[in-house]
């Protein structure tokens, strides 16, 4: 029956012995252009003899056609020369223990199809339907399976070290996670939710928008892993996974209420991450990047924010980052007690935050170019001026805060409390002060030209010290009102 099948199939089988193709193939970028002419010239002949033959064959052949495809397999036609075999129905096909390496199967029909233990190293699997397939210990390292349906799918004791999971059905699939070597794997978009990923070996894994909701990571390695956008609620025992966050990619992010404290964040990019109620009581982010981040009711209570930054100064439009935010919202986060020294606090809405005994010298709150240089040319091409994003700082608490040096050009700061604060050599030129409260602050060489202080309280503060104050802007603060009421009456 082989014989009989390969006589009807292939005088080309003459082809590959005379001019020794397979050997070609093998070279790869090292065959000569004429060798390359040669095995392009071979591949079309071939695939259109096999395309034309294996469409004659009914269901009734099927043993002929199993007999041509051994063939293919046996002389490394396949896995050799690229052989597209994609086009082909081999639904429930018994390819128990065949080699496949580097085939394209682009698109296949392998729905319960035998691949137990096959070595499909390398293959081109996209949006291949595996359907119910038994792929149990299969060596899938590398295996490009972008948008593949592998539901109800076997994989017990398959290698997919490499692999491109990106976008896979593995609804109802035996999979045993616990202990699985995932190493360099693309798994973007795929969901995890809930599984047990123990001793998982993720390291250099793609994870961007994965849903990891509730897994255990449990001594799972996380080194170099890409958790951008990913879903990470609830996700149990990452402080007991191998993992060195300053290294992990975690922008965007979803790390509502997760715990960190005594963990090292320093010079971590946190960019457009959801930290809403997390704990970093005590935290080192020195240097991180927090621009576009959720703070919404976080605790920072004793955090080192040192040179942090917390606005967004990457380009709006860039694909990589589309999902970060133009500000970072902290409301109703603590910053009591926090190092802030030299952080960029640009277009932070820090309303009715408490930042009362934390450290911010040499910060940095003025309003940052949000678009670059030009944001464009309106209907008369004229250029239109850059936007600026002002801070808002209305009604923050900033009680024995040492705000020396601090930049605070313009901003708005209505109605803040700063008792007692530090204001030392600060930046205050055009900052609109109305209503704030700077009882006992120690303003020593700060610079308030062009300040708006009308209802400003300066109880027991030294404004011989003050550069800049003039006569008018002291007559519209609370204390000159209520100096004159005193002697009026």
């Amino acid at each position: 029956m082989l014989i009989l099948s390969i006589i009807t199939y292939f005088p080309t089988s003459l082809l590959l012995i005379d001019k020794n193709l397979i050997a070609i193939a093998k070279k790869g970028s090292e065959a000569n252009s004429e060798e390359q002419e040669l095995l392009k010239a071979a591949q079309d002949v071939i695939q259109a003899r096999t395309i034309s033959v294996l469409r004659r064959l009914g269901q009734d052949e099927k043993y002929r056609k199993s007999d041509i495809i051994q063939f293919l397999i046996e002389t490394e036609i396949i896995s050799a020369l690229r052989l597209n075999i994609s086009k082909f129905d081999f639904k429930s096909f018994d390819f128990n223990g065949v080699n496949l390496q580097r085939a394209n199967l682009m698109g296949i029909n392998l729905e319960g199809s035998n691949l137990e233990n096959i070595n499909l190293e390398g293959a081109d699997l996209r949006k291949a339907s595996l359907k119910g397939a038994n792929l149990k210990g299969a060596n899938l390292e590398g295996t490009n399976l972008e948008g593949a349906n592998l539901e109800g799918a076997n994989l017990e004791g398959a290698n997919l070290e490499g692999a491109n999971l990106e976008g896979v059905n593995l609804r109802a699939a035996t999979i045993e996670f616990k202990g699985i070597n995932l190493q360099n794997t693309v798994l973007t978009k795929v969901n995890l939710g809930g599984v047990d990923l123990e001793g998982a070996n993720l390291e250099g894994a793609n994870l961007e928008e994965a849903n990891l909701k509730g897994a255990d990571l449990k001594r799972a390695k996380l080194l170099r892993t890409d958790l951008r956008r990913a879903k990470l609620e609830g996700v149990k025992n990452l402080r007991a996974a191998i993992i060195n966050f300053k290294e992990a990619k975690l922008q965007g992010a979803n790390l509502a209420k997760f715990d960190f404290t005594g963990i090292d964040l320093a010079g971590i990019d946190l960019r457009g991450a959801n930290l809403e109620r997390a704990n970093l009581e005590g935290v080192n982010l020195e240097g991180a990047d927090l621009g576009g981040a959720i703070l919404k009711n976080t605790n920072l209570i004793g955090a080192n924010l040192k040179k942090a930054n917390f606005y967004n100064i990457g380009p709006a439009c860039e694909d990589d980052y589309d999902y970060l935010r133009n500000t970072t919202d902290v409301t109703g986060a603590k910053f009591i007690g926090a190092d802030l020294t030299e952080a960029d606090l640009g277009g932070v809405d820090f309303t009715e935050v408490n930042l009362s005994h934390s450290n911010l010298t040499g910060a940095k709150f003025i309003g940052i170019q949000e678009y670059g240089e030009n944001v464009g040319f309106d209907e008369y091409g004229n250029t239109v001026s850059p936007e600026y994003i002002e801070p808002d700082l209305f009604r923050a608490n900033f009680t024995n805060a040492n705000l020396s040096g601090a930049t605070l050009d313009g901003v708005v700061l209505k109605g803040v409390t700063l008792k007692k604060a530090n204001l030392k050599q600060a930046k205050l030129k055009g900052t609109k002060l109305r209503g704030a409260e700077l009882q006992g602050a120690d303003l020593e060489g700060a610079d308030l030209q062009g300040a708006s202080l009308k209802g400003a309280n300066f109880h027991e503060v030294d404004l011989k010290s003050i550069k800049n104050l003039t006569e008018d802007q002291w007559k519209l603060t609370l204390d000159y009102h209520f100096s004159q009421r005193s002697r009026n009456g």
